[in-house]
């Protein structure tokens, strides 16, 4: 991918180290037939991008990121309508829970965008050596998961994109 080093550096300052993989295991993913980033562009500007796994029965959002200097400005709100204008059906996403005013705001934002909030308990597995699991919330278009799917969904999630069983 001609753009990944800038898409790194967006990844790396969008999400703690305990949200991410290292550069090496982020880059290793473009060879997985699942897993997806797209980039966003104004004009030859990269501004952000999107990484999802397609997952057969529901795509799974894992990074969302658009640049410092460009936020606010609706890059991802294009980049989300863009994924779900796709009609790929089922949408996952995780979030953080909402104990503060950006975790809030974010909720909202996909709550616009038509994302129900989960209230079942999710706990994001380590992304590596040294890195801690994540207790998070997870968001699902375009309607809430009962809790046999949610642990359906949270089993296939942990098997191929955390790979924990």
């Amino acid at each position: 991918m001609q753009d990944f080093e800038k898409i790194w550096d967006i990844l790396e300052e969008a999400f703690p180290p305990n949200e991410r993989r290292s550069k090496e295991a982020q880059r290793n993913l473009l060879m997985l037939h699942a897993y997806h980033i797209t980039p966003y562009y104004e004009g030859e500007q990269l501004v952000g991008f999107l990484c999802y796994w397609n997952l057969g029965d529901f795509i799974f959002v894992e990074h969302l990121a658009v640049e410092e200097g460009y936020r606010g400005k609706g890059y991802g709100r294009k980049m989300m309508k863009n994924l779900l204008e796709q009609d790929k059906g089922k949408v996952i996403l995780e979030v953080e829970y909402p104990e503060d005013d950006i975790s809030r705001k974010r909720i909202k934002f996909y709550e616009s965008l038509g994302f129900k909030l989960n209230s079942i308990e999710y706990l994001q597995p380590s992304y590596g050596t040294g890195k801690e699991a994540v207790s998070l919330l997870l968001m699902s278009y375009p309607n809430s998961l009962g809790e046999v799917e949610a642990r359906e969904v949270i089993k296939e999630v942990h098997k191929e994109v955390y790979h924990v069983s």
